[in-house]
């Protein structure tokens, strides 16, 4: 099989994102006829038909010239990642209005530029949540965030100043050759953590523990392609994400043929998917409709990966577990 293989085991959520934002990045540099699968076997593991060099190369790329993770507002007297969905608490109608205002001129510079990526990948993270507030009149600004972006806000930090911007100057400053070392599970470096044993790197994705920068670099990317429904009545909705009073999983597909990465979009975003990963997730057999539906697009089985947090009340950090698979071709 020609193409790129990725290091990693379906069972761990990051491998999964890294295929994703491997191919929109790719595809954004102009690789349209891109496929992205899973090889046969015991051991499945995220393929994309590009060549290897030419996916180092564009990666390095890709984390070179991406200039808007750069910016920053100030809040509270430090520093914040502006375009980062979960911010410090803005108290003022005129910070939130310099809020905006920044904000609007990014994604103005960028809808000029015709960076469909970036557009994609700003809107799926959300945004600081000016229009949600709880009975007691205290401002939800957290509600408008995708579930995935995970980053642990301990004395403020926050996911594109704290993470995002500093593992782009670590995958920029790579060659092409370490690059694609790191995806394809050759050599695993935590630049950002100097390889810390309890590395947080992985943001969520994984345990804790070293995980290569190029990796985290694309799975971050990944979110991208996960769709979130922005609501007035709740907090936003992540099409990946299912939760109820008890519990959360993250869930995403196995499939046995080609896909196009808008496919895989469509299928995330599809309530036949909701309604199969939810009933897995929580134990039941799901309905044969949607359950068909699904295997008649490829999708040969659906992983769950149960969302465990820990640290403070004030600081919770979230994590996606292992991940359990359910296979739905045969009847349940």
């Amino acid at each position: 099989m020609s193409g790129i293989t990725l290091g990693g085991d379906p069972r761990r959520l990051i491998t999964h994102l890294a295929l994703y934002g491997l191919a929109a990045i790719c595809s954004d540099a102009g690789h349209t006829d891109l496929r992205i699968s899973w090889t046969t076997g015991m051991s499945p593991r995220p393929h994309l038909n590009i060549d290897p060099d030419a996916a180092g190369r564009i990666v390095q790329a890709h984390a070179s010239k991406c200039d808007w993770v750069k910016e920053t507002i100030t809040l509270g007297g430090t520093p914040r990642g502006l375009m980062s969905p979960r911010l410090t608490a803005i108290a003022t109608d005129d910070g939130w209005q310099e809020l905006q205002n920044r904000r609007h001129k990014v994604l103005d510079t960028l809808t000029t530029a015709r960076a469909d990526l970036d557009l994609r990948f700003l809107g799926a993270l959300g945004e600081p949540a000016y229009w949600r507030f709880d009975r007691t009149g205290k401002r939800l600004q957290d509600d408008a965030a995708n579930r995935l972006e995970m980053q642990p806000r301990n004395t403020g930090a926050e996911f594109i100043g704290s993470r995002l911007s500093k593992i782009a100057e670590k995958v920029a400053e790579r060659t092409h050759s370490q690059i694609l070392d790191g995806l394809l599970g050759h050599h695993v470096r935590d630049e950002l953590s100097g390889d810390a044993p309890d590395s947080r790197s992985a943001t969520g994705l994984d345990a804790p523990g070293p995980a290569d920068n190029a990796v985290v670099w694309c799975a971050l990317w990944g979110i991208s392609q996960i769709h979130i429904a922005l609501r007035t009545g709740g907090a936003a909705l992540t099409s990946v994400s299912v939760r109820n009073s008890r519990s959360e999983h993250f869930a995403v597909p196995l499939w046995r043929i080609p896909w196009h990465p808008a496919r895989l979009r469509s299928i995330l975003a599809s309530a036949q998917f909701q309604a199969v990963a939810a009933a897995l997730a929580h134990g039941q057999a799901p309905d044969d409709i949607p359950r068909l539906w699904l295997n008649a697009r490829g999708v040969t089985a659906i992983i769950t990966f149960p969302v465990t947090i820990s640290g403070s009340d004030k600081a919770p950090e979230r994590r996606a577990g292992t991940g359990q698979l359910h296979p739905i071709g045969r009847r349940q």
